[in-house]
């Protein structure tokens, strides 16, 4: 790395430009000014009144009855289970002959009428995605046979024959929601907890192969954790029914992958973290900690619930596990899956990413003084593996997310996110204390810059291709961190026009066009697929770009539709062609997908940091069509609560917040709004579509502009 020299006064200052841009921009930006991020679709209206705008000092003895706290009722949406049993809301008895028969399933509670258990099977339908093991009230059973299969998806329950793919992975990774292991044979009276365990699952075929008994009751013994009224820190709602089932689906997807770290792997039976509790890839399957779901899933834990110590012990355990060389492991390097965890680049560098957002979210600098020093060391290894300016991916650092698909030579999404870890580095290295060590970090992230624009740019169709190696196929997952670094620029709109024209899909963005000619082990997952790992990004990229419409479009059409698809409470890993998953083999709560509720916390409600630890904090939301949003985001100071309500007439805008003590906000003047008026505590003007408030309870209206130009 060379090294120029800038003097102090130019970093800090660039610095705290990257700090505020950081949180405005959200999870990738960092490379425009602040008012760029939060003003750039807000140009042409017009400009509120002077500071005199409440002249009459009318607000501060009667306060509307829009003035009053927060009135959302969050527990009615949550999906964990109130106590660790969790019983069949469904049951239904498939006889050997003739047609499946409705049972009501309060039979299966103890002390229900029993159910006969002869031939045939029951299907048990636990209403949502579910984690841990199912324990059967047997009574007088001669004989009697049984075998379980569990499905997040109902087909699996009748669809049982496995893709050559999943025979395969099934010698080294055994598929415990299969019948195979949760065999047993009942004599008399038993009550029979399973000892395997099962990570996520919905719906349970119990089969009698033989014999004969009767059903006293069926339950399950959650085991994942589960975020309550109690643990819910922060919240979500709206007037939208489909956009607060997606917020409370990235929820449950959180819990059902917050495991007990000793009960890892598909088998649950090898620890993959050293705290109580491990953030994992997904609540079937890997059951590892994966590094680029734990960079989303951290945020989604920021911002719900009261207790973050899965996100630190998480992240510390990968560090921990950090080489000499400054190689971090891509997972839990554990099972046989972990034999590869070493060769992932990609996963190195979201490493720094999360532990960026570890100090940026907190603010502790306790953390910086544990983090900076690995980050070092991990960027110190990954420029061992660049052939010049960029980095350069070969068969033995080049696995990714998209695993099946071999990325190979200089890709641009892996050299994007380098471009982005240096930026943060330079961020840490400053608050640190170590100006020079910045000047190296800004000035290597500055060469990646150019090399990336001078290979990548493709201006014939106004897009980044994939790589030196392949100038044909065009990645989602770059041209969107492109845009969220600032990278594309000017050029941001020729990207998103180019998705909308060649990347679309009934189901959200696919992940390349056109699709690739083949791929490993025949498997299409990582194909021309929309897979929400990246629609992720390509969400937060249009809500960056003021494109709110197509934002809330996709939102709807990926996030959504897996919210309200079977199992109908999660988000998934790959969403197949037709909108159902392509095997059995899919996780149905993938860490990775539930980054769609950061975004509705950030953008909808708008409430992000600017500082660590949110010592100031943005507030800009993006309505678009919604007449209300509510809701609370915690941070180290306290909640902030923030509700927008639109005028019963249809005119104007009312906002009440409440700001915590140590915190300063800067709230921009919503999209299609413009004169404000405030009761009860008055914010102070910043610029014309600017407003500062400090801690306490602030009650606004805004007037709306004719002529609004929401795209």
């Amino acid at each position: 790395m060379h090294r120029k020299k800038l003097y102090f006064p130019f970093i800090l200052a660039l610095v705290i430009g990257l700090l505020i841009a950081l949180g405005a921009a959200g999870i990738f930006s960092g490379c425009h000014e602040a008012d760029d991020a939060v003003d750039g679709d807000h140009h042409g209206y017009e400009t509120p009144a002077d500071d005199d705008q409440n002249d009459d000092d009318d607000s501060a003895d009667v306060l509307p009855a829009e003035c009053g706290p927060l009135e959302g009722d969050p527990a009615a949406w949550l999906l964990a289970p109130r106590d660790e049993w969790v019983y069949p809301t469904r049951v239904i008895r498939h006889p050997v002959n003739g047609d499946p028969e409705e049972l009501d399933p309060a039979r299966l509670t103890a002390g229900g009428e029993q159910i006969p258990l002869a031939g045939g099977w029951l299907e048990l339908d636990f209403g949502l995605d579910v984690a841990g093991r199912l324990e059967l009230g047997v009574r007088d059973a001669a004989g009697l046979q049984t075998s379980a299969r569990f499905a997040e998806d109902v087909r699996y329950l009748t669809d049982t024959a496995l893709q050559p793919y999943e025979l395969l992975t099934a010698l080294s990774m055994p598929f415990v929601w299969l019948p195979g292991y949760h065999r047993r044979l009942f004599d008399g009276d038993a009550d029979y907890l399973d000892p395997l365990p099962v990570g996520a699952f919905r719906h349970v075929r119990l089969q009698i192969e033989a014999g004969s008994g009767r059903l006293d009751y069926a339950r399950v013994k959650y085991y994942a954790y589960r975020t309550t009224e109690t643990e819910l820190a922060g919240y979500f709602l709206c007037d939208d029914e489909k956009l607060n089932r997606i917020w409370y689906a990235g929820l449950q997807t959180l819990d059902l992958c917050t495991i007990p770290a000793d009960q890892g792997t598909v088998r649950s039976n090898r620890t993959v973290g050293d705290g109580p509790w491990a953030l994992v890839d997904g609540g079937r399957r890997d059951r590892l900690i994966w590094m680029a779901d734990l960079y989303v899933a951290d945020r989604v834990l920021f911002l719900t619930r009261d207790d973050w110590s899965a996100a630190f012990d998480s992240l510390a355990y990968l560090g921990e596990h950090q080489r000499v060389d400054g190689n971090v492991p891509a997972c839990s390097p554990v099972g046989t899956v972990g034999l590869n965890a070493y060769r992932f680049i990609e996963y190195t560098l979201f490493y720094v990413l999360a532990a960026w957002d570890e100090y940026f979210y907190t603010g502790d600098p306790s953390r910086l003084a544990v983090l900076y020093p690995r980050v070092k060391r991990a960027l110190a290894y990954i420029e061992t593996q660049s052939d010049g300016d960029l980095l350069n991916l070969t068969a033995q650092n080049g696995l990714g997310w998209c695993w099946t698909i071999e990325r190979r030579g200089r890709v641009t999404f892996t050299n994007i996110l380098f471009y982005q870890a240096l930026r943060l580095a330079m961020a840490m290295a400053e608050l640190s204390g170590r100006p020079n060590e910045a000047a190296d970090f800004l000035a290597r992230a500055e060469t990646v810059r150019a090399a990336v624009d001078a290979m990548a740019w493709d201006e014939a169709r106004g897009i980044y291709v994939e790589s030196d190696t392949d100038p044909v196929h065009v990645p989602l997952d770059a041209n969107a961190l492109a845009i969220l670094t600032g990278m594309a620029g000017g050029r941001t709109d020729r990207i998103l026009a180019y998705w909308q024209s060649n990347m679309n899909s009934p189901y959200g963005l696919v992940n390349v066009d056109p699709a690739y000619d083949g791929a490993q082990y025949n498997l299409g997952i990582h194909n021309r697929r929309s897979i929400g790992f990246v629609n992720y990004f390509a969400a937060e990229a249009m809500f960056f770009a003021g494109h709110d419409a197509e934002a809330f479009t996709l939102l709807a059409r990926c996030f959504g539709h897996m919210a309200t698809t079977d199992p109908g409470s999660t988000l998934w890993e790959f969403i197949g062609p037709d909108g159902r998953p392509e095997m059995s083999y899919i996780s149905q709560a993938h860490a990775w997908s539930a980054g769609a509720t950061t975004l509705l916390t950030q953008y909808v409600l708008g409430v992000k940091p600017l500082t660590p630890g949110y010592e100031r904090l943005s507030i800009a939301p993006h309505l678009q069509d919604l007449r209300h949003v509510e809701g609370r985001v915690p941070t180290p100071f306290g909640s902030v609560d923030v509700r927008w309500r639109r005028a019963a007439s249809g005119e104007g805008l009312w906002a009440y917040l409440t700001i915590p003590a140590g915190v300063e906000a800067e709230l921009t003047v919503p999209n299609g709004y413009g004169d404000w008026r405030y009761y009860g505590s008055p914010p102070s003007r910043i610029n014309d579509r600017k407003l500062r408030m400090n801690p306490g309870n602030y009650c606004l209206n805004f007037s709306s502009i004719k002529g609004d130009n929401r795209r």
